[in-house]
């Protein structure tokens, strides 16, 4: 779960629309991580600073600092606002983050990606459920898990989705309980991008803390079968992010996320369509010719 990402499995014929909804749209947010990352690792300090002062308009010009606000940068005279309103770009906030060692285009960049990710994984299980005769007012981020479960258990298939679960996961997430509970705790991350826009309160924190203790048997089961993968630095995996001014997303924990996303879809598309994706005589240590 905590390895490099691995890609998602290629759509096949018989898919269900769900899984190649979720694959186009996972591809398309992968592309564009990786231009961010390349354009980030290319800028030096030198002209991230420069770049960070150009914006920081404070003390210019009120009607320049106007089309900066309004138009991105653009010098567009038809987005100027009332020359007497004081209008600007501060950037005090993107340097406090960088005073307390967070990267701010890093933190940028991986709140979008889980926003996104979070989002499309969301999507195709309510596709799922849709097409399967789920009210779509019904489902909500709360309580997807618990409808999706649901509906299994009609279709006579939960034991089959959760033995490809286990298979996919090496026995890391292994129950149904165990999935509602990393699915909480990442929802709360998920709550606090959407409506605080990352920063963190007291209600966030709380939220946070009574997750972390209403489902310390889950946790500790899954913290347990990742012991051997898990870094020095992350004796237990599911802390409350929420202890600094904005909410921290490691890279560990991302990383769980995307592999997460990319193995809930995969079971349930393999618990319909197991077939297509087997390859006979598969040697995973062979190399290609």
């Amino acid at each position: 779960m905590l390895e490099a990402t691995f890609s998602p499995l290629i759509p096949t014929e018989s898919s269900l629309d769900f899984y190649n909804e979720f694959y186009n749209q996972y591809c398309f947010i992968q592309i564009n991580d990786i231009f961010l990352s390349f354009i980030k690792d290319n800028l030096t300090q030198d002209g991230k600073s420069s770049l960070v002062e150009t914006l920081n308009n404070f003390n210019e010009d009120q009607r320049t600092a106007a089309v900066y606000s309004i138009g991105a940068m653009t010098m567009n005279p038809s987005l100027m606002r009332r020359v007497q309103e004081n209008r600007g770009i501060s950037v005090e906030l993107f340097k406090s983050l960088s005073s307390d060692n967070i990267d701010p285009l890093e933190w940028y960049q991986k709140t979008i990606e889980f926003s996104m990710l979070y989002a499309t994984c969301e999507q195709a299980l309510r596709e799922y459920l849709v097409s399967n005769e789920v009210e779509s007012t019904s489902i909500k981020e709360d309580n997807i898990l618990n409808l999706l479960f649901k509906k299994l258990t009609d279709l006579s298939l939960r034991d089959k989705f959760l033995t490809e679960l286990s298979n996919a996961t090496s026995n890391i997430i292994k129950s149904e309980n165990e999935l509602k509970s990393t699915w909480k705790y990442f929802t709360v991350f998920r709550h606090d991008l959407a409506h605080a826009g990352g920063r963190s309160t007291n209600r966030i924190k709380d939220k946070m803390n009574d997750v972390i203790e209403k489902n310390k048997k889950e946790f500790d089961n899954v913290n347990s079968a990742m012991f051997l993968e898990l870094p020095d630095e992350y004796e237990f995996f599911f802390t409350n992010p929420f202890e600094s001014l904005f909410v921290t997303i490691s890279d560990i924990h991302l990383n769980f996320f995307r592999n997460m996303t990319i193995i809930i879809i995969e079971s349930l598309e393999r618990t319909h369509n197991p077939k297509p994706y087997e390859i006979d005589n598969f040697d995973p240590y062979k190399l290609p010719n």
